[in-house]
């Protein structure tokens, strides 16, 4: 099945949402699996840390979030893989924060979906990052925008461009800014 095919399958489907509920969920499932689990590698190794989750774990994880929901508002399959993507990233930081509880002495939570385990330090620097981030999107939600597509979702420049219908040559200005108010607000906030 070519590119373009799947596409418009995926659409197709998601437009079925509604009606069909579990079933078109069981159809789209398969058609982006594989680029689920190239996005859950890109998170993953994004945040840095001995992450106890896999990529596996992660795109099942959202598959999971997604067929509790009532309805998936959703108008094509690249909308459909920027959802995956946040998704999987506050999937993260929930398991972050749940680390960094425990941590804290709410040991009644015991996260632990592989043999490695997530350090403290790192989840703390994810969850800084993820501050950040936060920060970053009350400023300039398009700055933010592109520090999801590009940082956490592992979109190429084109396609970062394609999908918030802008140029290239914006997306690279962008993206600039975006890491050195990054920076500075990552920086700040380790020397307060």
């Amino acid at each position: 099945m070519n590119h373009s095919t799947t596409d418009t399958n995926v659409t197709s489907l998601l437009q079925q949402l509604e009606r069909e509920g579990t079933d078109a969920y069981n159809k789209l499932f398969p058609l982006v699996y594989n680029e689920l689990k190239d996005i859950a590698s890109i998170q993953i190794a994004s945040e840095r840390n001995d992450l106890t989750l896999n990529r596996t774990d992660l795109v099942h994880e959202v598959y999971m979030k997604w067929l509790q929901q009532e309805e998936l508002d959703c108008n094509n399959k690249k909308h459909l893989m920027r959802l995956a993507s946040r998704a999987m990233h506050q999937i993260l930081v929930d398991y972050a924060r749940k680390k960094l509880a425990a941590k804290r002495g709410n040991g009644a939570i015991k996260v632990e979906l592989d043999e490695e385990r997530l350090h403290v330090q790192e989840a703390e620097e994810f969850l800084e990052l993820h501050n950040a981030c936060k920060q970053l999107r009350d400023i300039d939600e398009r700055l933010y925008d592109i520090v999801e597509l590009k940082y956490f979702s592992g979109l190429s420049v084109r396609q970062v461009a394609d999908t918030l219908d802008i140029s290239t040559s914006t997306v690279n200005r962008d993206w600039k800014k975006a890491k050195a108010l990054l920076f500075m607000t990552l920086n700040n906030s380790s020397s307060a």
